[in-house]
């Protein structure tokens, strides 16, 4: 073949470094890294756009914020155990589910949230079988941001019910953020017609039910002291919850109704948001409050 005289070809040593960097499988695709702890596996960039702080005090290779953040999952999930609240992962709705995939992420990528929980447990990129799933923040400090207990106790709530109105949902989800913080109980009681949508509902009705039906509860000393962040900072804050009993009944109650078959159908026919199915489970938070009164 001919390539002519040598201004012609000026562009052939650019093209052999292109042809050598796409010989190259995945040269331009990162591959993203993995921590794994307890049934977790955390999925990580060091570099990009959804890349993760870098610090690194222990300097074990692993970014402090993943560590941080599979801790407080890890003792979030033993401190409901403890508690007595459902294993998602061994729930019905569940069955076969092999552990839970935790995506670290920029914010940008996430609307804008915190963190997320998906309801559906199904294949994952990287791990064969069947994982339920959550999405945590590249600027979520498990030290000072309760959101990987809280995007766990989802995982809890969506093993028991396909309910997902925001009033139960964030509103209970919220409250869970107390194993591993702590929360001052608001004063004053709310009446079920009072009850808000989504987050305010913790302060407005779930912390209030808490107290009232129980107040708070230790965990042991065993459990608490042995969950620590990499810097040291005891992941329990006061090693304490107000009503879990209480919220299990809550669960319970959700769960017994979302098994018949008639309720199944009027959440997934008429939508697990519907006012219909928000009267059911309106019906088990009052069920439960009885429960808790002479």
């Amino acid at each position: 073949m001919r390539l002519g005289n040598r201004s012609d070809v000026w562009w052939m040593p650019f093209a052999c470094l292109l042809l050598s960097v796409f010989s190259v499988p995945g040269a331009w695709a990162r591959e993203a890294a993995v921590y794994e702890r307890d049934v977790f596996r955390l999925v990580y960039e060091v570099e990009g756009a959804d890349a993760v702080p870098g610090t690194d005090i222990n300097a074990n290779g692993i970014p402090d914020i993943v560590e941080d953040m599979a801790t407080q999952l890890a003792a979030a999930r033993e401190a409901f155990e403890h508690l007595g609240f459902p294993d998602p992962l061994r729930s019905p709705r569940y069955a076969g589910t092999n552990g839970i995939v935790v995506t670290v992420r920029a914010r940008s990528g996430m609307r804008g949230l915190h963190g997320r929980a998906f309801s559906l447990a199904n294949g994952a990129r990287r791990f064969p079988g069947k994982w339920l799933k959550l999405q945590i923040s590249t600027d979520t400090d498990p030290r000072r941001n309760p959101t990987p207990a809280h995007e766990y106790f989802h995982l809890v709530q969506y093993g028991q019910s396909h309910f997902m109105n925001g009033w139960y949902l964030e509103g209970m989800a919220r409250w869970a953020e107390d194993v591993v913080r702590h929360v001052p109980v608001p004063r004053g009681e709310t009446k079920m017609s009072d009850r808000p949508g989504g987050y305010r509902a913790a302060n407005l009705l779930w912390h209030p039910l808490a107290a009232d039906c129980g107040g708070p509860v230790a965990l042991p000393p065993d459990m608490t002291e042995k969950y620590a962040y990499v810097d040291g900072t005891p992941v329990f804050v006061d090693a304490s919850i107000n009503g879990p009993g209480v919220m299990r009944r809550v669960l319970s109650c959700l769960h017994e109704r979302d098994s018949r078959d008639d309720v199944r159908a009027l959440l997934l026919g008429n939508g697990s948001r519907s006012v219909a199915a928000s009267e059911l489970a309106q019906e088990c938070v009052r069920e439960a409050r009885r429960q808790c009164r002479p």
